[in-house]
């Protein structure tokens, strides 16, 4: 190959890699939707110059919002002194589906690139869903994001009975990146009311309009709430915390248009909302619950006897308050000869999205006094369906049973004999009462007794200690925390910032959730301020201590400079030392 044929074929290979990929510009559209639902159709860009303009109408749809960023990224390899550049964006346009049938939209330019056009179908609208009873105020936006991330609390019925299942639902909305490390400081506080916490929830961000704008959206708790009593209940929203991606584009003067992310900590709180709960309507009888549910009865043991402990189940299954279910007077329904003794319940629940199912079975002990033969009545059992505002009974089928002679005898049967035979007791009389009267024979009674009494109540108080898992906690919580800490003295003679933060967190997390019994799920710096000041923890040290793991986070998740370690350390250590001091913290 001749020296010019080199030169022309370097110079292709040069043009070529600067030219980097062929621009694109491409259609789709996310979800399949039908009369009345939200979708977006999604522009995808790469290599172009520009960007697309805002989609004003699309056939058969609602434009909700005409154009927005999802993501935005560049890339520049350099390679044998040749560079590559590639751009390439995204962009969404939201849309609401207004009439059924079959579309299409495109093509559209970008620059000087022409798209693809894409086609879609809208099916019919599917079956209506109720709108939340109640939506709140509005939700409240935190200072720092400029609107860009908040929380909204909803609750499926604003106006309910007493034990009715509510569901209460909080949802984020943001046109941020991407979410991280997103979590409840602490949990909401439900007034007069019962919950069950629900896994119903979004694992990731999906495309939803709010008042006319698209946001990227998720469930991020879900609780079905039951009032407890009539009147006022109010639901106070928690506080969330979390790390938010924020992308920066900028022109740089050598590789041209770049961009960054920027992580960001944002905190939000949903809105308060206030249930307006209704008192149940008057009924007569016993109510056995609340909710829609039906009841089964059966024998467990198949041979009665007498005297002897024989057991009926009933299961009671269903949808609704699970914990608010009862058996009705078993003594007042059962023949006078088969005795009530007790009944042991066992629940099997799932917590749905929207309501809590399962059954609850009770095994009934039942005493047959005599044998013979007895009827058992069928048991009315009184429920309150929430949904039609109305009472209904339902009835667990009765039983015939036989009962045979049982071993054991019942305690009128096991008198004794008077033996009129026996020496009379008089010509002992006098002999007893001299040896009663003796102080030696009471010392020989009473001392041993009041020994025994204190061995007993040594050994119960020991035991009693033993069993006491929280207070051998917090007991030991104060030596457990140095030896957390030596691990982050050993990181600080290493210079490890990043593992010594990490360490001191664990160390101070853990000393506080052994020394105020808080669980770790519900440990935040509200939990652990109110506990230090509940058990007489002086202003100042509760200021030191929240002040402590401030420093310790920033320095772990941000920059650490200016934070010296060894008087970090030495803040904690004398932090523990001055709670485990205060008196008014022992246990």
């Amino acid at each position: 190959m001749t020296c010019t044929s080199r030169y022309i074929l370097t110079l292709i290979l040069a043009l070529f890699s600067l030219t980097g990929f062929a621009a694109s510009v491409n259609i789709s559209v996310q979800g399949s939707p039908r009369v009345g639902e939200t979708f977006a159709l999604i522009i995808d860009t790469r290599d172009v110059n520009g960007r697309p303009a805002p989609v004003q109408s699309v056939p058969g749809c609602k434009v909700l919002y005409p154009l927005q960023m999802r993501s935005e990224s560049s890339q520049v390899v350099s390679r044998n002194g040749v560079t590559t550049s590639s751009t390439s964006a995204s962009y969404a346009v939201t849309l609401r589906a207004e009439t059924e049938g079959t579309y299409t939209f495109g093509p559209i330019s970008v620059g000087n690139t022409k798209s693809n056009t894409v086609r879609f179908t809208i099916g019919k609208a599917g079956a209506a869903q109720a709108p939340a009873a109640s939506q709140g105020g509005a939700p409240t936006l935190t200072s720092s994001d400029n609107g860009k991330l908040f929380l909204r609390a909803t609750v499926s019925n604003s106006s309910p009975y007493e034990q009715q299942g509510v569901e209460y639902v909080v949802r984020l909305y943001t046109s941020y990146t991407s979410i991280f490390d997103w979590t409840a400081a602490a949990s909401p506080k439900f007034g007069n009311c019962t919950y069950e916490a629900s896994d119903a929830v979004s694992r990731s961000l999906s495309l939803a309009d709010y008042n006319g704008r698209a946001y990227e959206s998720a469930v991020i708790a879900r609780y079905i709430i039951y009032p407890t009593q009539p009147g006022v209940a109010k639901i106070l929203g928690n506080a969330y915390t979390g790390s938010v991606a924020e992308r920066f584009t900028y022109h740089d003067p050598t590789f041209g248009v770049m961009s960054r992310v920027q992580p960001k900590q944002i905190d939000a709180k949903p809105n308060d909302l206030e249930l307006n709960v209704r008192p149940l309507p008057p009924h007569d009888g016993v109510l056995s619950g609340v909710g829609d549910f039906t009841v089964k009865a059966e024998l467990v043991t198949k041979k009665w006897k007498s005297h002897e402990v024989s057991t009926v189940r009933y299961i009671i299954s269903g949808t609704g308050n699970m914990g608010y279910l009862s058996l009705p007077d078993l003594q007042e329904v059962y023949p006078a000869d088969l005795k009530f003794l007790k009944s042991e319940d066992s629940m099997n629940k799932k917590v749905g999205a929207s309501s809590v199912s399962g059954s609850v079975t009770y095994d009934c002990a039942i005493i047959p006094q005599r044998e013979g033969s007895y009827e058992i009545p069928p048991v009315k059992f009184l429920f309150f369906n929430p949904e039609k505002g109305a009472y209904y009974t339902v009835e667990a089928q009765g039983f015939t049973v036989n009962v045979e002679p049982g071993t054991a005898k019942s305690a009128g049967e096991n008198l004794r004999v008077f033996n009129d035979e026996l020496q009379p007791a008089g010509t002992q009389y006098k002999s007893y009462r001299l040896l009663i009267s003796s102080p030696w024979i009471w010392a020989w009674i009473l001392v041993p007794i009041a020994g025994l009494i204190v061995v007993l109540f040594l050994n119960r108080r020991r035991m009693a200690r033993l069993a006491d898992v929280v207070g051998q906690r917090r007991r030991k919580a104060g030596k457990l925390a140095r030896r957390r800490l030596s691990k982050a003295q050993e990181c600080m003679r290493k210079n490890d910032s990043s593992r010594f933060y990490e360490e001191m967190l664990k160390a101070l997390w853990g000393y506080f959730s052994d020394k105020l019994n808080i669980p770790t799920s519900e440990l935040t710096r509200e939990n652990i301020s109110d506990k230090l000041l509940s058990a007489g923890i002086s202003d100042a040290t509760v200021a030191k201590t929240i002040s402590l793991l401030d420093q310790c986070e920033f320095a772990k998740y941000g920059s650490a400079s200016g934070i010296s370690m060894p008087d970090t350390y030495d803040a904690g250590v004398e932090l523990i030392n001055n709670i485990e001091d205060e008196s008014l913290i022992k246990k």
